[in-house]
C-alpha cells in the first residue's frame, strides 16, 4: 500500500487485470419483434487487458476507477470482437 500525500488514511491501490476467454461454439438465434432474427455465433478466444486504482480516503470511503480492452486471439466465428469496459464509483462502508 502506498501512502498518498503522506496521510495514512489515504491509500492508493493499483490492480492489473488480464483474462483469457474462450467460447466453446454455442449456437443461438436472437429474435426481434418476431420478424428479424440474428444468428449468434460464439466460437473463439479473446484476451482482456486492463487495470484499475482505488483510493481509500478514510476507513469507510473509497473511490475506484478501472478499465479493460478486449480483443480477439486467433480466428473467431462471427467476425472481429473487440471491446472496452470502464467502471468508476464510490464505495462507502457503514
Amino acid at each position: 500500500m502506498w501512502n498518498w500525500r503522506r496521510r495514512p488514511e489515504r491509500r492508493l491501490r493499483r490492480m492489473p487485470v488480464s483474462d483469457l476467454w474462450h467460447d466453446w461454439g454455442g449456437n443461438a438465434t436472437a429474435v426481434y419483434s418476431a420478424l428479424d432474427t440474428v444468428p449468434v455465433q460464439s466460437s473463439g478466444s479473446r484476451l482482456a487487458l486492463g487495470g484499475g486504482v482505488t483510493v481509500a480516503l478514510n476507513n469507510r470511503l473509497d473511490l475506484y476507477l478501472s478499465g479493460t480492452y478486449q480483443f480477439a486471439v486467433g480466428s473467431t466465428d462471427g467476425g472481429k470482437r473487440n471491446g472496452i469496459t470502464g467502471r468508476a464509483g464510490v464505495r462507502y462502508v457503514w
